[in-house]
């Protein structure tokens, strides 16, 4: 990478980040909160150079040696993130709503951990080589998808969603961003690798993919658990922090596995 390639990538990822702020944290919000929009766009942006990184690394040869692709890819990542940070309100937690107007904390661990679940799932689509933007767009659809219908699965039968957005239990969201992160770091490895066929792409897909069903079945089973608990009883924040921790750990790890096979 150098300043003439990177110069207008860096420009794209600065008008995105202008873009996304004025679409979830307005200046003429009814509350305004300029801390929390700060600590937003800083991540934003580490996620965005996060992607900006995997293209310029491990995307396709004919993409990385043509910057205008790099941009194209580039913007259509960032455009996608943004797009299932949208979607997110229609499941249950609103990134605009429920962190830029409630200041609610426990809803902006669950919206951080899927932003990051976004770009993972981003990230491995443009891993690889392959015929064209058709097979990018095939498995951050696939991707994607499946990471939603896990969490749906998660926060309507159990109630996660109403515990993070009404009772603003934070070691609930904590918990959540937590299996986001780990969920989507495998979902992106799955995704990831040159391109055979849909057919060879479905097939590993659902060879690796498939525990994660019963891990989030598994997972909503505890967090059903824990909300019927007294507040004096549920898991505490360090607790929290750790197993969410152990998740993104693990969710690294079983990547890194795929990866290799």
């Amino acid at each position: 990478m150098n300043i003439f390639s990177s110069g207008p990538h860096l420009f794209l990822i600065v008008v995105f980040l202008i873009f996304w702020k004025l679409r979830f944290f307005p200046s003429n919000s009814l509350i305004a909160n300029r801390k929390a929009a700060l600590v937003w766009l800083a991540f934003m942006s580490a996620c965005a150079f996060s992607l900006y990184f995997t293209l310029e690394k491990w995307s396709s040869p004919s993409v990385r040696d043509d910057a205008g692709e790099v941009s194209f890819y580039l913007i259509f990542s960032l455009a996608w993130i943004a797009l299932t940070q949208s979607a997110f309100a229609f499941f249950g937690i609103s990134v605009r709503d429920d962190v830029a107007e409630r200041r609610n904390r426990s809803a902006g661990f669950a919206a951080a951990g899927l932003t990051i679940a976004a770009t993972c799932c981003a990230a491995g689509a443009n891993i690889g080589d392959g015929p064209g933007f058709e097979v990018v767009l095939f498995c951050v659809v696939l991707a994607t998808s499946y990471l939603l219908v896990l969490w749906f699965l998660i926060a309507w039968p159990f109630g996660l969603a109403d515990t993070i957005t009404i009772e603003r239990d934070l070691g609930a969201g904590i918990r959540a961003g937590g299996w986001f992160a780990g969920t989507a770091a495998m979902i992106g490895a799955c995704v990831a690798g040159d391109w055979i066929s849909v057919a060879a792409t479905l097939k590993d897909f659902v060879h690796y993919a498939w525990p994660l069903a019963v891990f989030a079945c598994a997972f909503g089973l505890f967090e059903r658990s824990a909300t019927r608990r007294a507040l004096a009883s549920r898991p505490s924040v360090a607790i929290s922090i750790s197993a969410a921790s152990a998740m993104v750990m693990a969710g690294a790890v079983c990547a890194g596995w795929i990866g290799r096979h």
